[in-house]
Order: structure tokens, then sequence, then C-alpha cells
């Protein structure tokens, strides 16, 4: 990875954490160490990203919602505490089975139902209910259906349809990049 990531022109290396990457990276608490010791540009974590925009929001408790490998591990919600400094609220496990299946089973399809939408809004009203004051929607079909207008709490980042993860990693990686880039002309 190294070589590739200089010899391709590769100024950073980013990671949205799907889990894929959790399998690879083998979790650890710095952030899949292995792979930052394997490169030597930049390594951009989507977790750390969002970990930013929680501490932006100044919540102390954070709802978090994805598939069930986002929810249940700990790769995600630990490091989102750890380095956003609140508390993850996470649905009970009948809820979170729900998401799962209807992230594979309909939002992957591009099937988008109204007793979904309605149901995730239920959730999200439970997670406020168990403290939660903002809710990060932990994978990127979650905005198909549009809950923005409709959420009871914020949502990270309140962009209509917008792939919220990949936009926090591109913001990340533009804002880092051109940090470079300044570092560079000096």
């Amino acid at each position: 990875m190294r070589r590739r990531s200089t010899r391709g022109g590769g100024a950073a290396v980013g990671c949205r954490w799907c889990r894929r990457h959790r399998a690879c990276c083998q979790y650890d608490a710095q952030g899949c160490s292995a792979v930052r010791a394997a490169i030597d540009v930049p390594f951009i974590d989507i977790r750390d990203a969002i970990a930013a925009d929680v501490r932006a929001l100044k919540v102390s408790h954070i709802g978090l919602l994805g598939t069930r490998y986002v929810v249940e591990q700990p790769f995600y919600g630990d490091h989102i505490e750890g380095a956003g400094g609140c508390k993850v609220v996470r649905a009970n496990s009948d809820s979170n089975a729900f998401v799962h299946d209807i992230i594979y089973d309909e939002l992957c399809r591009g099937i988008v139902t109204e007793p979904s939408r309605d149901r995730v809004l239920d959730i999200i009203k439970t997670l406020k209910e168990q403290g939660a004051e903002a809710v990060v929607l932990g994978c990127t079909e979650l905005p198909m259906l549009r809950l923005n207008d409709l959420s009871p709490i914020p949502l990270l980042i309140r962009r209509p349809f917008m792939w919220k993860l990949v936009w926090i990693l591109c913001r990340r990686a533009n804002r880092r990049l051109l940090k470079i880039g300044e570092d560079i002309v000096r």
C-alpha cells in the first residue's frame, strides 16, 4: 500500500469504515494502526470526521443507526465515543435488526417505503427518549429515507438526500489536502 500510495501520486488515504474495512483493518483503539503504519501519506478516517462533527454539536449523547456491523460492534461507536467525547446511544437488537434488514433488503435495491421510513423515525424517537441529542446515520443508504425534516433531533449532516458519511469524508479529505498543499507551497 505504501508504494502504491506514493507512486500513484496519492496525497492521502481515506477510509469510510464499512464492514470490509473493519475486517481488514483489525479495528483497534488507534483506528487501523496497521494501515496507518504501512503508508507514508496522511490517513483520513471517517470516524474521526464524524467525531469532529459530534464535538461541534456539543452533545453528550449521540444516537447511531446503521447496519448491525456498524451499530453492534465496537469499531465504530467506541471510536466515536472516545474521539467525539460523548456517549453513543444504540437502539435495541430488534430495532438494529430492522434497520439492518431495510438497508440490505430495500434501500440497497432502491426501494423506499413509508412504513420503513415511519419505523426508522420511531427508532430515532426512541433514541431521543434514551438521551440521544442527535443521530449519526452510519450508513450511506439511510438518507434515501429523507428523514431530515421529519426527525425530532438533528441528523449528521442535515442535507437532504446526501450520502452523509461519504460527504463528511470528502469534506475532511479536502481540508486535509488543502493544508498539505499549503505546507508544500510554504
